[in-house]
Order: structure tokens, then C-alpha cells, then sequence
């Protein structure tokens, strides 16, 4: 695309997993909107963000940033005067990662309102008027977004019904656990299946761990004795227990 856009913009950014919320997602989404903001005449019209957020289920937009959009362009929002307007994301996946059907469904709902969908990424306008060239293009990636949820989907699924398996047979499934307790390996084999493959890995088991075992029995004890929490921690500290 060389011709300047002009027009009204909605920013709209999407991140699915809580790690995301302090990882590059949205800094990488922020710095490509400025870097192409910079090379248009585009004016803020709003910005809309779903953080947490998955569109695999479509919750962005049943009760997301992406549902405040949706029912802007449904009340005529963005028909009002001569303004050309653009949604601005990322990529395809931020706006849907559900069944094929359902994201290009919604896609052509969006685009055929008048409202112009841009992809960051590429750089690519979609409108109303996109040619069959335009239309697969937003196909394949819709479809790839899909396939990419749903094969982790799965994957979560197994290994979840691995873990509930593994729970039913007596092997230990998380590494959590109190401070009185540790992880050890028992020196037996776990096999699991993941995907069709068969796997072995080590059976873990919880073990006491003896000196703090003591410590909770007397931080009990002087509870009873009708210690509180302070005293408590300075009768422990004055006996050289690390904290």
C-alpha cells in the first residue's frame, strides 16, 4: 500500500493468556499501529482492547472491546458524515480464532457495514470492494488462526485427561505443594500418552521434610498457647529459624 489513508481509526489490540499482560504482545502490537500511523493521516476515533481474552470462543465478541465495536457499527456509529473508517489490528487472529464459518462470518459482517478492517502485519486493507484475491487472503488466515487454537486446544485437553489419569492411578500431579513437604522422584516409571505418542517419565511423590515439620507442630502449639502472629515470629527468629 502506497496511497495515504485518510479517515477516522478504531485501534483495536487482543491478548489471550494472563502472561501475555506483562510480556511483548501489546508493546509489539502498539509499536507496529505507531509505525504505520506515521505514514498516514488517520484521526483517533477510539481504542478498544480485550486483554485476556480469548477469540477462540468468540467471548471477545460476545462480551469484549470487539462486542463495543460490533454494536457501534450495528446503531450506525460509523455511517455518520464522510469519514472513511478503519479498524486497526494486528492481524486477522486478534479479531477471531473461532470455526472458519463463524470468523469469516464475522469478518464479512464488518467489512460489507462500510467499516474497513486493517491488518498491521502486511499492511493490507480490506473493504467492501476486496477483490477474490483479498477475500482468500483473509480465508487462509482466519482458517490458520483456527486451526493454531485448535490444535492447543487439543493438546490442553490431553494433557489434562493425562493428569486426571495419572490422579486415578495414585501418581502425584503438580510439583505444588506446603513448605513442609518436597517433590522426590520414587524411582518408578510413569508412561502417558500425548498425541498419539507414548511417553515415560518419572513417578514424583510428595516426601515430609522432618525439620519443618517440627517447626509447624510448635508453631501450632504456641498458637494454642495463646501466642500471636508477631510473637510468634519473634520467638522463631530467636531461636535461628529462617523465615
Amino acid at each position: 500500500m502506497t496511497e495515504k489513508l485518510t479517515g477516522r481509526y478504531i485501534s483495536y489490540k487482543r491478548f489471550s493468556s494472563p502472561t501475555q499482560a506483562t510480556g511483548d504482545s501489546l508493546r509489539r502490537q502498539k509499536k507496529l499501529l505507531d509505525e504505520f500511523l506515521n505514514d498516514h493521516n488517520l484521526v483517533h476515533d477510539r481504542t478498544e482492547e480485550d486483554e485476556k481474552t480469548s477469540s477462540f470462543r468468540e467471548k471477545n465478541a460476545k462480551t469484549g472491546g470487539l462486542k463495543k465495536i460490533l454494536d457501534l457499527i450495528a446503531e450506525g456509529h460509523f455511517k455518520s458524515g464522510d469519514d472513511q473508517y478503519y479498524i486497526i489490528m494486528e492481524s486477522l487472529d486478534r479479531l477471531s480464532r473461532a470455526e472458519i464459518l463463524k470468523s469469516v462470518s464475522l469478518f464479512i459482517q464488518i467489512i460489507t457495514s462500510g467499516v474497513n478492517i486493517i491488518t498491521l502485519f502486511d499492511r493490507h486493507v480490506y473493504t467492501k470492494n476486496a477483490d477474490i484475491e483479498s477475500v482468500n487472503r483473509a480465508i487462509g488466515a482466519l482458517s490458520r488462526a483456527y486451526d493454531e487454537s485448535a490444535h492447543k486446544s487439543k493438546r490442553q485437553k490431553e494433557l489434562f485427561d493425562n493428569k486426571k489419569e495419572k490422579a486415578k492411578r495414585g501418581f502425584l500431579i503438580t510439583k505444588k505443594c506446603p513448605a513442609w513437604l518436597r517433590v522426590v522422584e520414587t524411582g518408578r516409571i510413569c508412561p502417558i500418552t500425548l498425541e498419539m505418542d507414548k511417553i515415560e517419565v518419572p513417578e514424583r511423590a510428595f516426601e515430609v521434610i522432618p525439620e519443618r515439620v517440627n517447626i509447624i507442630k510448635e508453631i501450632i502449639n504456641l498458637s494454642i498457647g495463646g501466642y500471636g502472629k508477631k510473637r510468634i515470629c519473634d520467638y522463631l527468629n530467636e531461636k535461628g529459624y529462617k523465615s
